[in-house]
């Protein structure tokens, strides 16, 4: 009865520990933009934080209630992907030109490692041909606050 007990707070430990919200604070090294080091360093002598909250299935620069308050008008025009194994967390936001969703407007994907911290940030901005006409890809690492 006790290894019962003590399996069952040992699962409900690491799954509460899972389930927070937690703030990284991303130092950036790397600014790239269309393939090529960016000119103008937005990040430079800055840190970015990301909100990583598995239990609601986001990861971005943004809350998730945040994001929402301000982009509810793009709803009907998104699609939100959120995979995560023991190692990685991949979110994907793809924002199309119509409620279609046959012509993509920007397709942003955020990669983070879990136990290294490596974070990488990417955005296709796409023009009406459905062809990418700015990239941008930011890199770093990231510590939890």
């Amino acid at each position: 009865m006790n290894f019962l007990l003590l399996i069952f707070f040992i699962l409900f430990c690491c799954l509460e520990v899972h389930a927070k919200k937690i703030m990284l604070n991303c130092s950036i090294t790397d600014e790239i933009e269309n393939n090529k080091p960016a000119k103008k360093k937005k990040y430079l002598n800055k840190n970015l934080t990301i909100y990583y909250d598995p239990q609601n299935s986001w990861i971005n620069d943004l809350e998730k209630n945040l994001w929402m308050s301000e982009f509810k008008d793009d709803f009907g025009r998104t699609q939100i992907t959120f995979m995560e194994d023991n190692k990685n967390v991949n979110f994907r936001y793809q924002l199309y030109f119509s409620s279609e969703k046959k012509n993509l407007e920007l397709d942003s994907l955020i990669i983070f490692e879990k136990f290294g911290g490596h974070l990488s940030f990417i955005k296709n901005y796409y023009n009406f041909s459905n062809e990418i006409f700015f990239a941008s890809e930011i890199q770093g690492k990231c510590f939890k606050n």
